[in-house]
């Protein structure tokens, strides 16, 4: 498929945060795609860039430079408005806090954004996704009667229930058990391959990151490494492959020569 084709094309991406009397360099002319059926994990330490894309991908902060097309239309030409709308129909957003609304049922808080859009909720897709998560007993429940883990499923229950052809997920699994976390990654990887989603899944964890079919390493905000993955590769090769491409990383200041004006 041409690059023009790409399902997300993100070009020359540089994003910096305030500190101080100068910049954090979190992006530094960040270039990557994915296409249909792609599941690409990303995969870096702390501080390398990796949640900071998720968010200028899914238009909750915006890049400093750089462009992000989606099925060939550039976001940036989008308002607050439409990036929220895109959020609940194209762009399904995974993230580490649950924001699940404590006075609403479990049902009501995946349904909610179907309802925001005035659409009628598909009551049996509900309950064939919230069985696979293992929550089709807390639907009627609130929030608060939840384990942190049962939460979080509900939370990709949400996103995955309005079917985002693009899937940004950003270390889904860190309140799951091992069981539970396994069971989503396989849940990701069959949407990926049977109904054709874009997976960009964040992680630290190798044993998460094996599901997918290609990781991208970065190191200081720029891409370092990429793997295409053969199938069932053990985690412990992938971490070994990963320890050997961030020993090799160049290393940079954290902070860029520009004061803040």
């Amino acid at each position: 498929m041409p690059a023009s084709q790409a399902t997300l094309l993100i070009k020359k991406l540089v994003k910096t945060f305030p500190a101080g009397n100068q910049r954090i360099q979190a992006l530094r002319g960040l270039s990557m795609q994915a296409h249909d059926s792609d599941f690409i994990a990303i995969m870096g330490p702390s501080g390398s860039g990796k949640s900071t894309l998720l968010h200028c991908i899914a238009g909750l902060c915006q890049a400093d430079t750089g462009e992000i097309y989606l099925d060939g239309k550039l976001l940036a030409n989008n308002n607050d408005r439409q990036m929220t709308a895109l959020r609940r129909q194209k762009i399904g957003v995974i993230f580490q806090s649950f924001n699940l609304l404590p006075n609403l049922s479990v049902g009501d808080n995946i349904c909610l954004p179907i309802y925001a859009d005035g659409k009628k909720v598909d009551k049996d897709k509900l309950y064939s996704l919230a069985k696979r998560l293992g929550i089709v007993d807390k639907l009627k429940r609130r929030p608060a009667s939840l384990s942190g883990g049962e939460q979080q499923r509900a939370a990709i229950a949400r996103t995955l229930l309005c079917e985002p052809s693009l899937i940004l997920a950003d270390e889904p699994t860190g309140s799951l058990d091992s069981i539970a976390g396994n069971q989503f990654c396989e849940l990701l990887r069959s949407l990926c391959e049977e109904e054709k989603r874009s997976i960009l899944l964040v992680t630290h964890e190798p044993s998460v990151a094996v599901w997918a079919k290609k990781v991208i390493v970065l190191h200081d905000g720029q891409k370092i490494g990429q793997l295409e993955l053969p199938e069932q590769m053990p985690a412990t090769e992938l971490a070994h492959i990963y320890r050997e491409i961030i020993a090799d990383a160049p290393r940079f200041s954290a902070t860029a020569t520009m004061p803040t004006k």
